[in-house]
């Protein structure tokens, strides 16, 4: 979610959202929960609600957003992207009366809405490759108990890989870590070499 104040980008007022829904790939379900939980806590919060939420998407987009509104009691101003058979934007859907506004290629408005449009893909695409990133470098001893970093480059030093930790005992880990940890990491090794 990108966020734009008087036609100006509000970087420290955009969001990512990890979805819960256990269907990940409904969109309308994803866009409902997000707009779900946005909203609810401006509400809970006594923040300004936005004058106007516009959806990368077309009718039924729409429609999701207006009923998270009505369901919430709230009233605000939603439109939606329409684009052409060549995914190109051309035009705004009034989520109200649901008119379609033609959009001049060579507008400002068109422009703008391309900058927006333009924000919100590289936003995204940069809390995604952020997000692959970290879980590239996830390690068996991440969320261990007992283990901070400084045990962890101990621990990936002596044992760098699963495979150097498979003959590896409780009582040799446990002169680098507190046995409780020890214990973790060589049933983590167990399983994972079962499952191979």
């Amino acid at each position: 979610m990108v966020k734009f104040i008087n036609g100006v980008k509000a970087p420290q007022l955009y969001r990512k959202y990890n979805i819960k829904n256990s269907n990940k790939k409904d969109d309308l379900a994803s866009m409902k929960e997000v707009l779900t939980r946005r909203l609810t806590r401006l509400i809970n919060e006594k923040d300004k609600l936005p004058d106007l939420i516009i959806l990368d998407g077309g009718e039924n987009q729409i429609m999701a957003a207006i009923d998270v509104c009505e369901n919430l009691g709230i009233n605000i101003n939603v439109a939606g992207l329409k684009k052409n058979s060549k995914h190109v934007t051309n035009a705004l859907i009034n989520g109200k009366t649901g008119e379609l506004i033609p959009l001049d290629h060579h507008s400002n408005l068109f422009f703008f809405l391309m900058r927006m449009q333009d924000e919100v893909h590289r936003f995204a695409i940069t809390a995604h490759r952020r997000r692959r990133e970290g879980e590239l470098y996830k390690t068996i001893y991440d969320d261990i108990p007992g283990i901070g970093k400084k045990r962890k480059l101990m621990l990936l030093d002596a044992y760098p890989t699963i495979d150097s930790l498979k003959e590896t005992t409780v009582d040799e880990l446990s002169q680098f870590i507190p046995k409780k940890s020890a214990e973790i990491i060589v049933e983590l090794v167990k399983n994972k070499s079962k499952k191979a």
